[in-house]
């Protein structure tokens, strides 16, 4: 097989597919699932493109940047996972009173401090809405649940690579060098394949093991 062919030799969609439907499946409180899956599918197909990318000599801010989309598409998929264990289990947050009215006093000198007092005036729901989650937040449950298993350097990991994630904000700058060329590279790639691992061969989905490592032969 020519270097081409072998580059752009890429696993069929069905693949994944079938993998995903393994672990998704529709529920009461998750009906959307052939879209999920479709999405998952795509962007792990995605992650198998970049992984052969990434195995040929590429110029170094190449590279850099293809590992950190590599992270960020990583990411993703372990979000959109994650929310949909969270929903599944029913352990999402929902918001059961919504505010209808806010009433503020003057302010007044306390002890040498300024303060006010708000009154809120709140209405229940008739029907609860879901509260929006952050990644951090189901990470937060995952861990607390531990729908990933006892290991606790899994959360540790998840928790940094979610910070790296955030980088997808070009003009954010926490510290002096805080640049894609400082932040991307051979350990953080490492660090993702790792935990996208844990993830997709953990006990949310019921494919044999066997089986999966012939999909994910790229992630070995």
């Amino acid at each position: 097989m020519e270097e081409k062919e072998i580059y752009w030799d890429i696993k069929d969609l069905y693949n994944y597919e079938n993998f995903y439907k393994s672990g998704i499946f529709e529920c009461v409180n998750f009906a959307r699932t052939y879209e999920l899956v479709k999405n998952l599918s795509y962007n792990t197909q995605y992650l198998e493109y970049l992984y052969k990318t990434l195995s040929k000599k590429l110029h170094v801010t190449i590279q850099t940047e293809t590992i950190k989309t590599y992270i960020l598409t990583g990411m993703s998929i372990i979000e959109s996972i994650l929310y949909y264990a969270i929903k599944r289990n029913n352990l999402n947050k929902v918001i059961e009173f919504e505010e209808i009215n806010r009433f503020e006093s003057n302010i007044k000198k306390v002890k040498n401090s300024h303060i006010k007092v708000e009154t809120v005036i709140l209405k229940k729901l008739l029907i609860p809405i879901e509260k929006e989650m952050k990644l951090s937040s189901m990470l937060q449950i995952t861990e607390s649940k531990k729908l990933l298993g006892n290991d606790l350097d899994v959360y540790i990991r998840l928790n940094y690579l979610r910070k790296l994630r955030n980088k997808i904000h070009l003009h954010f700058f926490v510290e002096n060098l805080d640049h894609d060329f400082n932040n991307f590279n051979q350990s953080q790639y490492d660090l993702m394949r790792t935990s996208l691992k844990v993830v997709l061969f953990s006990d949310m989905f019921i494919m044999p093991i066997e089986n999966r490592k012939q999909i994910f032969d790229f992630l070995l």
